[in-house]
């Protein structure tokens, strides 16, 4: 590839035909590929904002980045619309069966933004932010409008949606998973004419769901398989692959891991494999020389690994740096528990991770967590409240932990991230503690009947003044504010479950 990062990657091609192009976004530049590796598009969108999200349906493209949407059709600029808050996912609805395109648009606020052109049709609330969108059946079902939300939460929801309105089908609980949904598709894995729901979280869960009918309605899922393989799960997809025969879950991780799980029975294989099958001598060859290319790569490995622990323990000249760890980390607020929930991922083994406060937290304990946990008195005077350190098992590359802060106190949480490599080295992670920490996104209204109290705020500030007041102090809040003349969020509280309205525009902020 001639770019160095890969934001985003699909597959295309023109509609009724096989969907064999390989499209990939990078930076503003979107290049595409046959089957066979050979580049027949080069594309720059010109897009300021690097490209996050991308679709393709026949000959129209969408991309978008943290807020903005571009609609490109035969590579000519269509339609742009530029989202008020964070986008989490776009997707077009099946334009076959529909006979138009109906681009859909996931924002971190809990809703769907149903699009005609640059115009907002309708906007769907949802029950969480949403994180993996998926046409249901791959193509929409049968009448191209069926659409599959994952959550962050863990839910998914089967919406039917038109320009003007939606239904929703059914919602899948997360059980035991409350780990967000990364990925999602549809395979028939049981070999019964009937397509299967195929989900995987980032939890590293794998599960895999029977999709019922009855009289053209659709039911609700039942668990068939689920695996845990301990890593988040970056995509995964279904088909025949290595037996004849037999279906297969390719799986891809967030640290590099791709494995499959199969239909056959691994004695069967194993034994079939040593009575039967002999490689072919090109194969051999192959094996030998892959083998050979293994064998030397890990030599010179070694033999560098060697030579630079000897160059960090003599008295060198040479300055020694370490490298960037790539951290898959995420914070967000358990609902159920009314605490936060951390979860910090990399692709090397963690050691340990040393957590500080400088304001009084409860760490809880999670089920998935193999951690030994280690507390040290805190010295008032140091500016320290908490100061904890998880020691990882080995081969442990995910760590996740709950915490519960007071509201009316704000501060930092600082996460030092220390892998097991050579030489040893951390990385610092910070995340803000706001004095309303408690209180989500929501779309419930206030109820006009009840009291309430109102603080009324005038004064010689700008929109964008006001605006970075009320960042500092919810969560969930865009890092600009929307171009409207007045600007609405609401909240609740997960420990009253009451209401927190937040108004304001020009020189006037309004809270109640």
């Amino acid at each position: 590839m001639p770019c160095k990062t890969i934001t985003c990657i699909t597959l295309g091609g023109a509609l009724e035909t096989i969907q064999d192009k390989i499209f990939v976004a990078s930076k503003s530049e979107v290049r595409g590929f046959t089957k066979k590796g050979k580049m027949f598009l080069n594309f720059d969108t010109c897009s300021t904002d690097p490209i996050k999200f991308m679709h393709v349906s026949g000959s129209d493209l969408l991309i978008a980045g943290d807020h903005v949407l571009t609609h490109f059709h035969d590579c000519k600029d269509g339609s742009s619309y530029v989202c008020p808050d964070v986008i989490t996912g776009i997707i077009a609805l099946n334009s076959l069966k529909l006979m138009f395109l109906i681009p859909i648009v996931a924002c971190q606020d809990k809703t769907l933004k149903v699009l005609r052109r640059s115009e907002v049709t309708q906007t769907i609330p949802l029950g969480g932010v949403p994180t993996c969108l998926h046409l249901f059946n791959n193509d929409g079902g049968v009448t191209g409008d069926l659409l599959l939300v994952g959550s962050m939460h863990g839910d998914v929801t089967l919406y039917q949606i038109s320009h003007t309105d939606f239904s929703i089908k059914w919602t899948l609980s997360p059980g035991k998973s409350t780990s967000s949904i990364t990925c999602l598709y549809c395979y028939d894995m049981s070999a019964n004419d009937s397509l299967d729901l195929i989900l995987g979280r980032d939890d590293g869960s794998i599960e895999i769901y029977a999709l019922l009918t009855r009289d053209e309605d659709q039911m609700m899922p039942v668990l068939r398989f689920s695996y845990n393989c301990n890593e988040s799960i970056t995509s995964l997809q279904a088909g025949v692959v290595g037996s004849p025969g037999f279906d297969e879950v390719l799986v891809t991780t967030y640290s590099g891991w791709l494995f499959g799980l199969t239909t056959e029975s691994i004695d069967k294989q194993s034994t079939e494999l040593n009575a039967n099958i002999s490689p072919a001598t090109d194969d051999k060859i192959r094996i030998s020389k892959l083998k050979m290319e293994i064998d030397s790569l890990e030599l010179a490995v070694a033999k560098e690994r060697q030579q630079y622990e000897q160059l960090t323990q003599e008295d060198s000249a040479g300055l020694s740096t370490l490298p960037s760890l790539n951290i898959n980390d995420k914070l967000i607020i358990d609902v159920e528990d009314k605490a936060y929930l951390l979860s910090m991922e990399v692709d090397v083994p963690i050691d340990n991770v040393l957590v500080q406060s400088d304001v009084n937290i409860e760490l809880l304990d999670v089920d998935k967590n193999t951690a030994v946990l280690s507390l040290s008195e805190c010295d008032p005077a140091s500016g320290n409240a908490v100061l904890a350190t998880y020691r990882c098992q080995a081969n442990t590359t995910r760590l996740e932990f709950k915490f519960r802060s007071d509201e009316g106190t704000c501060g930092t949480l600082q996460a030092f991230i220390t892998p097991h490599t050579q030489p040893k080295g951390c990385q610092l992670v910070k995340y803000e503690l706001r004095p309303l920490c408690l209180h989500v996104r929501t779309h419930r209204v206030l109820d006009e009947s009840k009291s309430y109290n109102v603080v009324n705020i005038r004064g010689d500030f700008s929109v964008y003044e006001i605006h970075s007041w009320v960042e500092k102090c919810l969560l969930n809040i865009p890092d600009k504010p929307p171009a409207t003349d007045l600007v609405t969020y609401r909240f609740e509280s997960v420990l009253l479950s009451t209401i927190l309205q937040v108004q304001y525009r020009f020189h006037q902020c309004d809270v109640r």
